[in-house]
């Protein structure tokens, strides 16, 4: 099936609030030190440096209590747990937040880590999609994860891929993992909510109609989508 065109304009615009930055230094003091799970040391406070990705002469500040463990983007999770140590930001990570200014200069409101994905998902956006969609194994490696790999192809108009999921016997084949024989790739993808669902909060997010329309026109029986209407969606929106 042909490839449909989505305006994406509104999803740029979301994800365009968020500063992506490079973890610089992290700062610790012994004095903060704790006991976590089985016994594994871990702090109650730290704080560390940043450069934005953007512009590397810009630094941001990031504390431990500002730390989002998930994100939600769409349909997808990003998490990132800081209950051990080895879970925390080190030089070298990206991390990803709401950067304001501070009088003694830019901090983190909220920020997470292991955000190259999240970064790759933007850079996604504003690629060629037909490149895109059909790089699939290395597009899957740089998002990381089903449910960000399946939203990615949505919005960038592969509609099929998510309708499929309802399809025991035609979901694709995944772009990277193998299945229980070993021998070849999984049908389908593990994804967090159901395919109806999915494409809701992924239009919502988009604030497109469209997408869910197009979705809909593939699955027309679809369990739930008398409860995942058009109509809600655009009520939702216009609120």
């Amino acid at each position: 099936m042909a490839q449909q065109k989505f305006d994406l304009t509104a999803l740029l615009g979301e994800m365009g609030t968020l500063t992506f930055a490079r973890v610089t230094k992290m700062v610790y003091n012994e004095k903060h030190v704790l006991r976590g799970e089985r016994g594994e040391k871990v702090y109650s406070h730290f704080c560390g440096f940043s450069r934005c990705q953007s512009k590397s002469e810009r630094s941001v500040w990031f504390k431990k209590e500002s730390h989002l463990p998930q994100v939600y983007v769409g349909p997808a999770i990003h998490a990132a747990p800081l209950s051990k140590l080895s879970e925390y930001p080190r030089a070298g990570d990206t991390i990803v937040g709401l950067a304001a200014k501070a009088p003694k200069g830019e901090v983190f409101v909220w920020w997470t880590h292991g955000a190259r994905p999240l970064l790759e998902f933007i850079k996604m956006l504003q690629e060629v999609p037909t490149r895109v969609l059909r790089q699939s194994s290395r597009t899957y490696s740089r998002l990381g994860g089903d449910d960000l790999y399946v939203f990615c192809r949505l919005v960038l108009g592969d509609v099929r891929t998510l309708a499929l999921q309802l399809t025991e016997g035609e979901k694709q084949r995944h772009p990277v993992h193998k299945d229980e024989t070993g021998y070849q790739r999984q049908k389908g993808f593990r994804l967090r909510c159901h395919p109806v669902c999915f494409a809701y909060y992924s239009a919502l997010m988009c604030r497109s109609p469209a997408m869910y329309e197009a979705f809909l026109a593939q699955v027309p029986c679809a369990e739930n989508a008398d409860v995942y209407t058009v109509e809600r969606l655009k009520q939702v929106l216009n609120q």
